[in-house]
C-alpha cells in the first residue's frame, strides 16, 4: 500500500502536467474547433524563450516570465487568430488539421535557428515567484516533491477552477462555445464573433506559454522532440475528459502521470519492452479510448449549418485543358519519361541517379498517402509505421532466411496490408480528426514498443497464475524487428547492385504502384469512397458497404506504404528503427498535402521536393536544415485556400491562362478583322520574348565565367526593352483613366526599384477596371513572388561575403527561378492588360472569360472533392 501511495504522490504533478497541456488542448477546441497538434510546439517556444531571457541574457525571473508567458504567449496566440484560423472558422476539419499540422512542423525549426539545435539544460524554475526555493523538497511524512512538482500541481488546479468558472458563468465562455458551432449564426445576435475568437486562442497560447515554462524544469531541459511528444500524452488525457469537460481532463492527467510512474516501478528497468511501454502508455490508452469511448466514436466533427453557401472545391487541373493541350500532352508526355530514363543511365553521375531514385522510392511512399487521404478524405499519421514494416520484413528475411529481396518487399507489403486491415477493423466507427489521432497513436506505439524489439528478451516472459495452485508459463517470444540500433542490411535484387539498374527497377514499381492507385481511383473503390466522402449514410442508401470500403482502402495504403519502405532499405542498403519515426511520418502529409494529395503528380513532386530542395537549401545554399522544414511546414497554411495543393494550383492556373490566352488571340483577331483592335493589345509572346535572354545570363556566368561585352547584350537590351514596357503599360492605363500614374513616373518608380511596380501596376489595373464598372482581371498578389524572389536573391548576395556564401550551382538554380517568375509576372501583367482593352473594344464579349481571380479564390471544401481526371 505505501508503494502504491508513493507512486501516486510522484506521479501526481507529472499527470498535472499532462492535464494542463490537455486542458489549453480542449480549450481550444471548444472554442474554435481546432485540435491544435502544435499546442507542444508553442510551448516549446515559450520555454526556449524564458530560458533564453533568464540564463543567457541574465534578465530578472519575473521580467522573463511575464515576457515569455504573458507577452509572447497570447501574442503568438493572437498571430494565428489574425493571421490564420480566423479564415478557417468555417473550414473543414481537414483544413484545420493540416494547419496545426503545418504549424506543428515550422514552429520548432523557426525557434531553433536562434535558440539552437541541440537540447539546452538547466532550465530555470519559476518557484521563487511564489516564494519558494527552487531547491526546496517538502515532505508529506515518508514522502517528497520537490518545488517544481509542487508549483505544477497549484497551476494545474487554478487553471482547471478559473476554466470551469469562465464556461460555466459567463457570457464570454458560452460566446466561445458559440462561435465554434458557427460564427455566422453567432453574429446574427449580435455577437462579435471575430473578438471571442481572438480572445480563446489568446487564452489557449497563454496556456501553451505556461505549460512550456512549467514543464522544462521538470524534464530538466529544453528540447523540441520532448516537448512535441507531450502533446500525445495530453491528447489522451483530453480523450478521457470527452474533449470537453475540463474535470474529467484533468483526471484523465492524473491517471496518465500515476500509471506511468507504476510501470516504471512494476517493471524491470533493464527491459526493452518496459522501456518501450511507459513513454508509449499515453499512445495506448489514447487508441483505447478513441476506440472504445462512445463519446468519442460517436461524435461527429462540427460544421458550420451555413457552410452549404460555400463554393465547393475545384475540379482537377486536367480538365481544363482544352483539346490541343491534351493532344499535345500525350505527345509530349511519352517523351518526357524516355528522355528521363535515358538522362538517368547514360548522362548523370552515380550520385544524382541515387537521388532522383531516392524521389523515386519516396513518391512511391507518398503515394500510399495519395490512396488513403486523395481517396477515402481521411489523413493517417502513421504511414511511417507501415513503412518501417516493409523495410523491416525485407531485411530480416533476406538476411536471416536468403529470401530473395524482391519477394520479401512483397511479403512486406503483404503484411503491412493487414496490420492496415486489422488497424481499420477497430477504427472503423472513427472518422475525421479521431481517426488521424488514432493512427497517430498505433504510430508512436510502434516506434516506442516494436521497432526497438532487438530479440535479446522473451516478450512473453511471464508466469499467469491458475487458482493460486500453479503458473502457467507463455511460450518464449523473442520478437527481433531491426536488429538493434544498428538496424538490419537490406541488400538490393541480385543483379541490381548498381545505381542505374536499380534505378530502372524503382522505376517499375513505381510505375505499377501509380496504375494501381488511378485504376482505384477511377474504378469501383474509388467512386464508392468518393461517395462516402459526401455522405456516408447517403451512400449506404444506395448499398455502398462502407466497412468493406474502409478495410480496403487501409490494406491497400499500408501495402504501398510497405513496397515504399522495402525501396528505401534497398536503396540505402541498411534500414534501422531511426529510419521511421512518427515525426517524419507527419511531415510526410504535411508534403504531399502541400504540393498535392489527389495525383499521382503530386506524389511525385513531393517526393523529388523532398530530395532536390532538402540538397538546394542544405548543399547549395549552405542554409540551416531547419530552412527546409520551415519552408514547407509554413505552406501547409495554403491548403486552407488551395485544398488541391499548391503545384496542382499552380498547374490548373497555367493551363487556364494557355486555354484563355488563345481564345484572347482569336477574338483579338475578329476585332482585327473588324477594324476595332485597340492599338494598346499586345500579343503576350511579343512581350515576353525580348525579356528571354535574361534567361542566359546565369548560365552563362556559371559554365564560362565573367564576360562582360556578352553580359551587356544579354542584360541591357532585355532590361530597356522591360523598362519601355512598364513605361507603356503605365501611359495607357493613365490615358484611359484621366488620372493615376502617367508613364513618365512610372517609369522613374520602375528604374528606382522595381519592388514597387510588382505591386503598384496591377493595382493600376484593378483599379481602371473598377472604375469601369468591369470585373478584375489582375490583382496586386501576383507581385508577391517576384518581390519574395528579389528580396531573397538580395539575402544570398549578402551572404556571398561570409563564410557560409552559397554554391555556384545553387545560385544558378536561384537566378533562373527567380528569372521565370518575373517573366510569368509579365506575362500575366500583359494578358490583364490585354483583357481589359478586349473589353472595352468588345463589351457584349466581355463576360466570355471567368477572370483570374475569381479561379483563384476557391473556399475550403467540406471534404475532398471527387476527382475529375488528370493523374
Amino acid at each position: 500500500m505505501e508503494e502504491i501511495l508513493q507512486f501516486g504522490i510522484e506521479g501526481f504533478p507529472v499527470g498535472c502536467v499532462y492535464a494542463l497541456v490537455a486542458v489549453g488542448l480542449v480549450l481550444t477546441y471548444k472554442t474554435s474547433g481546432v485540435f491544435n497538434l502544435a499546442f507542444g510546439a508553442q510551448a516549446f517556444l515559450s520555454a526556449a524563450v524564458f530560458l533564453e531571457l533568464r540564463n543567457d541574457s541574465d534578465w530578472p525571473l519575473w521580467a522573463a516570465f511575464l515576457v515569455a508567458v504573458v507577452v509572447v504567449g497570447p501574442l503568438v496566440g493572437l498571430i494565428l487568430d489574425r493571421a490564420l484560423f480566423r479564415f478557417m472558422r468555417t473550414a473543414s476539419w481537414m483544413v484545420k488539421l493540416a494547419t496545426s499540422l503545418g504549424l506543428l512542423v515550422a514552429i520548432p525549426p523557426t525557434v531553433q535557428i536562434w535558440f539552437g539545435k541541440g537540447t539546452r539544460y538547466s532550465p530555470p524554475s519559476v518557484a521563487p515567484l511564489l516564494g519558494i526555493d527552487a531547491g526546496r523538497v517538502f515532505r508529506f511524512g515518508d514522502y517528497n516533491i520537490s518545488a517544481d512538482r509542487l508549483v505544477a500541481v497549484i497551476a494545474t488546479l487554478a487553471v482547471v477552477l478559473a476554466l470551469a468558472l469562465l464556461f460555466r458563468y459567463t457570457a464570454l465562455g458560452l460566446q466561445m462555445r458559440a462561435v465554434v458551432e458557427s460564427p455566422r449564426m453567432v453574429e446574427l445576435a449580435g455577437v462579435d464573433s471575430e473578438r471571442v475568437s481572438m480572445s480563446a486562442w489568446m487564452l489557449s497560447s497563454l496556456l501553451a506559454a505556461l505549460s512550456g515554462v512549467l514543464v522544462a524544469p521538470l524534464l530538466t531541459n529544453v528540447e523540441a522532440a520532448s516537448m512535441t511528444l507531450l502533446i500525445v500524452a495530453a491528447i489522451a488525457a483530453a480523450a478521457f475528459g470527452k474533449l470537453t469537460s475540463i474535470p474529467l481532463t484533468l483526471v484523465g492527467g492524473l491517471v496518465l502521470g500515476i500509471g506511468q510512474r507504476v510501470i516504471a516501478g512494476k517493471l524491470p528497468p533493464n527491459s526493452i519492452l518496459a522501456q518501450g511501454i511507459r513513454p508509449a502508455l499515453p499512445f495506448l490508452l489514447l487508441f483505447l479510448l478513441l476506440i472504445f469511448l462512445p463519446a468519442l466514436y460517436k461524435r461527429r466533427d462540427v460544421g458550420d449549418p451555413l457552410a452549404g453557401v460555400d463554393p465547393p472545391a475545384p475540379a482537377m487541373a486536367a480538365s481544363y485543358k482544352d483539346e490541343q493541350l491534351r493532344r499535345f500532352t500525350r505527345m509530349i508526355f511519352p517523351v518526357f519519361i524516355a528522355g528521363f530514363i535515358l538522362v538517368n543511365l547514360f548522362v548523370l553521375s552515380d550520385l544524382w541517379v541515387f537521388r532522383l531514385t531516392n524521389g523515386l522510392v519516396l513518391a512511391v511512399i507518398f503515394l500510399s498517402i495519395t490512396a488513403f487521404t486523395g481517396l477515402s478524405g481521411q489523413v493517417s499519421l502513421g504511414q511511417a509505421a507501415f513503412a518501417g514494416c516493409g523495410a523491416a520484413i525485407t531485411g530480416q528475411l533476406a538476411s536471416q532466411s536468403d529470401v530473395p529481396s524482391w519477394i520479401g518487399m512483397l511479403i512486406g507489403a503483404a503484411v503491412a496490408a493487414v496490420i492496415g486491415a486489422l488497424l481499420a477493423i477497430p477504427a472503423l466507427r472513427l472518422g475525421g480528426i479521431f481517426l488521424a489521432l488514432a493512427t497517430l497513436a498505433f504510430g508512436l506505439m510502434a516506434e516506442s514498443i516494436i521497432f526497438p524489439l532487438d530479440g535479446s528478451e522473451d516478450v512473453l516472459g511471464f508466469r499467469v497464475p491458475i487458482f493460486g495452485l500453479t503458473e502457467f508459463r507463455l511460450p518464449e517470444f523473442h520478437p527481433n524487428v531491426f536488429g538493434g540500433q544498428l538496424g538490419v542490411d537490406v541488400p538490393r535484387p541480385e543483379g541490381l547492385g548498381t545505381d542505374q539498374r536499380f534505378f530502372l527497377f524503382v522505376f517499375g514499381v513505381f510505375s505499377v504502384v501509380a496504375i494501381l492507385v488511378i485504376l482505384v481511383r477511377n474504378g469501383a473503390t474509388g467512386r464508392f469512397l468518393a461517395a462516402m466522402r459526401g455522405s456516408e449514410t447517403a451512400a449506404a442508401s444506395i448499398g455502398i458497404n462502407a466497412t468493406r470500403q474502409r478495410i480496403t482502402v487501409f490494406a491497400f495504403s499500408a501495402a504501398i506504404a510497405g513496397v515504399g519502405g522495402s525501396l528505401l532499405g534497398m536503396l540505402n542498403e541498411r534500414s534501422s528503427s531511426a529510419d521511421w519515426y512518427t515525426l517524419l511520418g507527419i511531415f510526410w502529409v504535411v508534403l504531399v498535402l502541400n504540393l498535392g494529395v489527389r495525383t499521382v503528380d503530386g506524389a511525385v513532386n513531393a517526393g523529388m521536393a523532398f530530395v532536390l530542395v532538402s540538397y538546394l537549401i542544405e548543399d547549395l545554399l549552405h542554409m540551416p536544415e531547419s530552412i527546409f522544414f520551415i519552408l514547407f511546414g509554413l505552406g501547409a497554411i495554403t491548403y486552407a485556400r488551395h485544398p488541391e495543393g499548391v503545384v496542382e494550383f499552380q498547374t490548373r492556373k497555367s493551363i487556364d491562362a494557355q486555354v484563355r490566352g488563345r481564345r484572347s488571340n482569336q477574338r483579338a483577331d475578329r476585332l482585327r478583322n473588324e477594324g476595332r483592335l485597340p492599338s494598346q493589345w499586345r500579343r503576350v509572346s511579343t512581350v515576353v520574348g525580348p525579356m528571354m535572354p535574361l534567361l542566359l545570363v546565369p548560365v552563362v556566368g556559371y559554365y564560362f565565367g565573367a564576360q562582360p561585352l556578352l553580359f551587356a547584350v544579354l542584360i541591357a537590351l532585355p532590361l530597356l526593352y522591360s523598362f519601355w514596357w512598364v513605361y507603356c503599360c503605365y501611359r495607357d492605363v493613365h490615358a484611359h483613366r484621366g488620372r493615376g500614374i502617367a508613364g513618365p513616373i512610372g517609369l522613374l518608380i520602375d528604374l528606382a526599384g522595381r519592388l514597387v511596380t510588382f505591386v503598384l501596376l496591377p493595382m493600376q489595373i484593378a483599379a481602371m477596371a473598377d472604375e469601369d464598372g468591369r470585373d478584375r482581371p489582375i490583382g496586386w498578389q501576383v507581385g508577391r513572388a517576384p518581390i519574395g524572389f528579389a528580396l531573397f536573391g538580395l539575402f544570398l548576395l549578402h551572404r556571398s561575403d561570409t563564410a557560409k556564401a552559397p554554391e555556384e550551382l545553387g545560385l544558378l538554380v536561384i537566378s533562373l527561378v527567380g528569372i521565370v517568375v518575373f517573366l510569368r509576372w509579365v506575362g500575366e501583367v500583359q494578358a490583364a492588360l490585354n483583357q481589359s482593352w478586349l473589353d472595352i473594344a468588345d463589351p457584349e464579349s466581355a463576360g466570355d472569360q471567368t477572370d483570374d481571380e475569381a479561379s483563384e479564390t476557391v473556399a475550403a471544401p467540406a471534404a475532398l472533392a471527387a476527382p475529375a481526371g488528370g493523374s
